[in-house]
């Protein structure tokens, strides 16, 4: 809000007492008194006074083209400038600015309200008794406070410096006066439970927080705050979303219970790191702390589902383990069995004979003549393997053996059973040998392919290439034929080099009983059947194949009927050809005679 100056109530501003005395030279143009005994005048006249101007509309209106239109000088030990004074209780006293747009367009003021001013329309705040510096208008640009040269720009309250923006740097100090960062702020020193910074929500919770002796606090309060950073000899860091003493992730440092720890969850389930008493320094347990996952004690030992029970040795698991790998190296050596005791200590041993003179493992030094038994314990062969019972379930395969040979690519031959169809019996299994290299399977030899009897099947990786029947028909490219009458049946197109078919022939077309066609006989044939005679039509052909050896033989009597038409029509050209010169002969005597006869 603008405050309106009182033209009539505001008294004359001591600079303009100067310019009175310029006017009391001219007794003719204003009424003037004489000095008293203390020397002051004063003016009885009751309209406006101008400077540079015949029509003023202020009590004292100046009117100049100079850059400064009044100058006011003091010599006193006092204030030596403006005394503004506004006697209405109700109104302002003000200093007022504005630049050349009129009407206010552009204005800053510098005002105090009355004691019983009723305005509160500058930032909110009521005018009554407070100071207001403010620019307004519809043409202001703004309000700037500063200082032209390197030095700082200072605000106080209560005669005491608060905030001060430095000259130079621009650095800006909250509680000191040499702020060494953009923002630095610090704290009063106070214990009156004061923060050196906080952020609040639209609620008014405490959202972040830096406490007088130094803590960070994200949170409610610096008790239990989400997340607690402290310098003092509490917490050190704490995640505490549930309030006091339920810290997500706590790191403490010489606190009660005694001794540096670490919580994850809490100070009693979840994840702990301490040195308490009888409390391992690294635990996992469930929500409801009624079962301990894992157990790391202090001298090194490592419980798994143990129920934090050491039984002294370095890893103790309560359940069944397993691992690709395992290294035992105590007493470890080339050609050594694992054994175990009757308490379950296993140790490493050196493998000895049977008694009856069976096998050795040391360096192959006793070959044996036994059986040996693998997954048996009666071997009916030098080497007998049996094992576990292969699932019904259709796509379930059972590995009975490897083979490994370490190279580069780790390659191997594996002895697989396979259940292509859901089913106990002989005909729902195959049995394979398989190549491998690293984890990628290769050729393979499957037995009993779906159910075939004695028969094989050879494929790579996962697809079946070619198959030999029961029969000894050979299939490539397909699993099964429909004429089985087929020793090779291919899916597909072939090259070579040589091909030789059995045939015998059709030299019987040159016997003199054969019947050759006539031409025109033919030719009624084919116009009726669209296929020469003897030779079976497309669609056949479509249907059923040609048979090569077959094929050839017909072909071939269609080439040698064919020579035999040849042959006919070579006659019947030649006597063509004489008849046609005996007619050229007689045809020259008779031209001959006719010019004889002219």
């Amino acid at each position: 809000m603008r405050s309106t100056p009182n033209r009539k109530g505001i008294p004359y501003p001591l600079a303009a007492m100067i310019l009175f005395f310029f006017c009391f030279a001219k007794p003719a143009m204003s009424q003037w008194s004489n000095p008293d005994a203390s020397g002051n005048i004063w003016n009885t006249n009751t309209g406006n006074v101008g400077i540079g101007t015949t029509s003023p509309t202020f009590p004292f209106h100046v009117v100049g083209s100079v850059n400064d239109l009044i100058g006011i000088t003091g010599s006193g030990g006092g204030r030596g400038g403006i005394y503004i004074q506004n006697t209405n209780s109700g109104g302002f006293a003000s200093l007022i600015m504005e630049n050349n747009h009129g009407s206010f367009g552009s204005y800053g003021q510098f005002v105090i309200g009355g004691s019983t001013n009723g305005y509160s329309n500058n930032f909110g705040l009521s005018n009554a008794d407070r100071v207001i510096i403010s620019a307004g208008g519809p043409n202001n640009l703004g309000l700037s406070i500063g200082t032209q040269t390197a030095q700082p720009l200072v605000f106080g309250t209560n005669n005491a410096e608060r905030m001060r923006i430095d000259g130079s740097t621009g650095k800006v100090g909250i509680g000191m006066t040499t702020p060494q960062a953009m923002l630095h702020v610090r704290s009063t020193g106070t214990t009156d439970g004061t923060y050196s910074f906080l952020l609040q929500g639209s609620t008014g919770n405490n959202t972040f927080m830096v406490g007088d002796a130094g803590g960070v606090y994200v949170g409610s309060t610096a008790t239990h705050g989400l997340v607690m950073i402290n310098s003092a000899t509490d917490a050190s860091l704490s995640l505490n979303p549930g309030g006091v003493n339920v810290s997500a992730l706590s790191i403490y440092t010489n606190v009660s219970p005694s001794g540096n720890y670490a919580t994850l969850g809490n100070s009693s389930i979840g994840f702990n790191f301490d040195t308490r008493g009888g409390i391992p320094p690294l635990r996992i347990m469930n929500a409801g702390q009624t079962q301990e996952y894992l157990s790391l004690f202090s001298n090194g030992n490592v419980c798994i589902n143990t129920n934090m029970t050491d039984n002294g040795n370095k890893l103790q698991v309560n359940g069944n383990l397993w691992t690709t790998g395992l290294i035992l190296p105590t007493s470890a050596g080339a050609g050594k069995v694992l054994t175990s005791d009757a308490n379950g200590n296993a140790t490493w041993q050196t493998a000895s004979g049977s008694s009856s003179g069976g096998w050795s493992l040391a360096s192959n030094s006793t070959a044996t003549t036994d059986n040996v038994g693998i997954g048996t314990t009666t071997p009916a062969a030098p080497l007998e393997v049996q094992v576990g019972q292969l699932s019904q379930t259709a796509g379930q395969t059972y590995e009975m053996a490897r083979i490994d040979g370490y190279t580069a690519n780790n390659s191997q031959i594996r002895f697989l059973l396979n259940r292509f169809a859901a089913g106990t019996g002989w005909t729902t299994a195959s049995t394979r040998i398989q190549a491998w290299t690293d984890v990628s399977p290769q050729a393979y030899i499957d037995f009993n392919p779906n159910g075939a009897t004695a028969g094989m099947a050879f494929g790579s990786g996962s697809t079946e290439q070619m198959r030999i029947t029961q029969q000894g028909n050979v299939l490539i490219g397909k699993t099964s034929q429909i004429n089985s009458g087929y020793m090779l049946d291919v899916n597909g197109n072939g090259r070579f080099n040589q091909v030789v078919v059995n045939t015998s022939g059709a030299d019987f077309v040159f016997d003199s009983a054969y019947h050759l066609p006539s031409l025109p006989e033919l030719q009624k044939y084919v116009q009726a059947n669209h296929h020469l005679p003897d030779i079976a039509p497309a669609a056949v052909m479509q249907q059923k194949g040609v048979d090569l050896g077959d094929n050839q033989t017909r072909l071939l009597q269609k080439v040698e009927e064919l020579t035999l038409y040849l042959i006919q029509q070579d006659k019947e050209i030649k006597a063509l050809k004489e008849r046609n010169r005996v007619l050229e002969s007689m045809e020259q005597r008779l031209s001959r005679l006719e010019q004889s006869l002219k």
